[in-house]
């Protein structure tokens, strides 16, 4: 693995951890510096990521005095001048909320009402199908960047693929800004541990491995590869599934190494389940953990542990990966 390969690895694993140390410490920060000036600023509940320019209004006496917009990337504050009782906030796909002056509090949660067809992730149109996944909110913040090794990515256990037949496979990225060559591995894995203590997987020999496929300039959310087709067998064995980067190339062909905020990015979704394993980063080694850590256990027991509470839904994320097929009956 190269030197950038590493660094891209362990910005991504440590970035796992600083979204909930971040986003904790910025409510902190918020509440223990109090001006005269009312501020706020707009959360998705759900997704717990900023929502820039919300509608709001103000009353006096249930008069409306003024509407505005939030900001479009940082806290809203109001001119001290400016005298009200009660404020409404509303924004499209959301719910409209309101509050008195007194109790208005400095992060506003908003929940989706709507979702939009590229924020979720969505059930086989053909009826007689199934999948083994999940289906739900992208949380954009999470993407991440398609790698060479396979430190990310979901288990599909042998109980659940023996109840169907795999004819596909789906996953999610971001709109692609380079064509992208990439290759889908199944890996056998064997599960280490317990959920309650530290569960890892010991990834084993490559149980299936597509031919080199290729995502062009501008595509975006749903990406459908035929496994049916391309001979992938039944397995009998627990299976590690990877988006594995081959090369990226520029107009001409040539292969070039693009800028991290132009790199393929596979989209997370909002999960419940506990198939998504990473290898992390080692703080003393300075390198990637050989083993791939079961990471919605961890961030469940590190809650539990420290907190004395089970984490909101936002810190428990997976890569927004299905496998499709027929039901055995």
């Amino acid at each position: 693995m190269t030197k950038h390969h590493v660094n891209t690895a362990s910005k991504r694993a440590s970035k796992r951890h600083r979204f909930e140390f971040f986003f904790l410490l910025f409510v902190f920060l918020m509440s223990s510096h109090r001006v005269v000036c009312q501020k706020f600023v707009p959360i998705d509940y759900d997704i717990m990521e900023f929502i820039p320019e919300v509608s709001f209004d103000l009353f006096l006496k249930k008069q409306l005095l003024q509407t505005g917009f939030t900001s479009r990337d940082t806290l809203t504050i109001l001119d001290a001048a400016v005298v009200f009782d009660s404020i409404h906030f509303r924004k499209e796909g959301f719910r409209s909320k309101g509050f008195l002056k007194d109790s208005l509090p400095e992060v506003v949660f908003l929940q989706k009402e709507v979702f939009e067809l590229d924020e979720v992730v969505l059930n086989a149109a053909v009826k007689k199908e199934t999948f083994l996944g999940e289906n739900s909110r992208f949380v954009r913040k999470r993407s991440n960047s398609f790698e060479r090794e396979p430190t990310a990515g979901i288990v599909f256990f042998r109980e659940e693929l023996a109840t169907i037949n795999v004819t596909k496979l789906r996953f999610f990225v971001e709109k692609v800004q380079v064509t992208t060559n990439y290759k889908i591995k199944f890996y056998h894995c064997e599960l280490v541990g317990s959920i309650l203590t530290h569960n890892e997987i010991k990834i084993g020999d490559v149980f299936f491995e597509s031919r080199v496929l290729q995502l062009e300039k501008g595509v975006k959310n749903e990406v459908i590869v035929d496994l049916e087709s391309i001979g992938f067998s039944k397995p009998k064995s627990n299976l590690f599934v990877v988006i594995e980067l081959v090369s990226y190339e520029d107009e001409t062909g040539e292969v070039i190494n693009p800028e991290p905020n132009k790199q393929t990015k596979l989209k997370y979704q909002l999960s419940k389940k506990m198939n998504y394993f990473a290898k992390m980063w080692n703080i003393s080694t300075k390198s990637l953990t050989p083993y791939h850590i079961n990471i919605n256990a961890m961030i469940r027991r590190d809650f539990n542990i420290m907190f004395k509470k089970t984490p909101h839904r936002s810190n428990l994320v997976t890569p927004a990966i299905t496998l499709n097929g027929t039901p055995i009956k």
